[in-house]
C-alpha cells in the first residue's frame, strides 16, 4: 500500500477503500492509524455475514 502512495503525483486526491473480514478489522484500522498515509484518505470496513 505505501508503495502506491509514494509514487502519486498528488495523493490528496486518492482514496483508498479496504475492506476486511472481522478479524482483521482492528488490526487494519490500527496499522494505519500508526503507519499514516500522509495526505491520502485510507478507509477501512468489515464485511460480515
Amino acid at each position: 500500500m505505501i508503495y502506491f502512495l509514494i509514487n502519486l503525483q498528488d495523493a490528496s486526491k486518492h482514496v483508498f477503500h479496504i475492506v476486511s473480514d472481522r478479524l482483521n478489522y482492528t488490526t487494519m484500522r490500527m496499522w494505519f492509524l500508526v503507519n499514516s498515509p500522509g495526505k491520502a484518505t485510507i478507509q477501512v470496513q468489515y464485511m460480515f455475514s
